[in-house]
């Protein structure tokens, strides 16, 4: 199993590009999806934790899964596979980055990098979306920290502890 979890969290890491939130349905799918560890609900409310713990939510998400479905090294193996990748890919760029980063090819994968990290992100959104709200409450708390986040600039600490406040008077 920890083999399995290193490895599963390895292929997010290497073939997902954008970070975290952008590897929120890789992540869906394989711990959702195919392997079935965890239902939906649950990783519905994975995506909120590791929102609100420091860290990448990629990182907390991959220790979190590790956790629930191996222990302690199963939460090490996940979070090691899910940044290893990333890790080795960017020291072996780094040497090289600085005389590829002018070229035209390299400037047009990114641009079309751009776009799916978009619809990656948007799609993680929808998923959660579509399980999270259950009814006009849950419109109204969305709408109020948008605007509070988007015209206000507030700080998502601040916006999560005015939405945990919101949740009690609410619920």
């Amino acid at each position: 199993m920890i083999i399995r979890l290193f490895l599963i969290f390895l292929k997010i890491g290497l073939f997902s590009f954008g970070g975290g939130y952008a590897m929120l349905p890789f992540i869906q799918n394989e711990i959702v999806n195919t392997w079935k560890w965890i239902d939906i609900d649950e990783f519905v409310n994975i995506i909120a934790v590791s929102q609100m713990t420091p860290g990448p939510i990629a990182v907390n998400s991959a220790t979190y899964v590790g956790v629930k479905t191996a222990g302690f090294f199963g939460a090490v193996f996940s979070t090691l596979g899910v940044v290893i990748g990333s890790f080795v890919l960017v020291i072996l760029i780094s040497k090289k980055l600085e005389t590829i980063k002018k070229t035209h090819i390299l400037n047009n994968v990114f641009r079309g990098l751009r776009p799916t990290v978009i619809a990656l992100i948007t799609t993680a959104a929808y998923s959660v979306a579509k399980l999270s709200v259950k009814g006009i409450k849950d419109i109204i708390i969305i709408i109020l920290v948008f605007i509070l986040s988007y015209k206000y600039k507030l700080h998502p600490i601040i916006l999560i502890i005015i939405s945990a406040f919101i949740g009690v008077v609410l619920y």
